[in-house]
């Protein structure tokens, strides 16, 4: 099982007052993972652009979930807008880039993300976040559940 996984408004809130709410969400991410050890996370995150897989993981495990840091396999490719220059699907097709590019197109998977609109409606697959709060404990049980019910 693959999780797809955006940052902003996700492992933290979209807006954010201070840097050290940057990230302040992970402890939840942990959570899922702890919660379902067969799950591999992937990066869609438009972090990507910046830092080396490598230098994601480190972030999102710091300071209490490094034992989790062989469960991150990888980062999604960059996928070209619609020829109209929309973005609409875009996170999906990455997501389906990524699975086809790594020869895991069987592979079962589910995306945390904040964003509908980066995918196709309705998207089974999307558990959707609020990107006021970022993850909370209430859609780490969503989440938990939705990858136990495809496992």
């Amino acid at each position: 099982m693959i999780l797809f996984l955006d940052f902003d408004g996700v492992l933290h809130p979209e807006t954010i007052e201070r840097e050290s709410e940057l990230l302040c969400c992970r402890t939840h991410l942990w959570a899922v993972l702890e919660a379902v050890p067969t799950v591999e996370v992937v990066f869609t995150t438009t972090w990507r652009r910046k830092y080396r897989v490598e230098e994601l993981v480190n972030l999102v495990t710091v300071g209490g979930g490094e034992h989790l840091a062989n469960r991150f396999v990888g980062a999604t490719p960059e996928v070209l807008r619609n020829e109209f220059g929309d973005t609409y699907r875009c996170r999906e097709m990455e997501c389906l880039a990524w699975l086809n590019g790594n020869g895991q197109s069987s592979r079962e998977w589910v995306a945390v993300d904040d964003m509908a609109y980066w995918f196709s409606f309705p998207q089974p697959r999307l558990v959707l976040i609020d990107p006021a709060t970022g993850l909370t404990a209430n859609d780490v049980d969503r989440i938990v559940a939705l990858l136990r019910n495809i496992e």
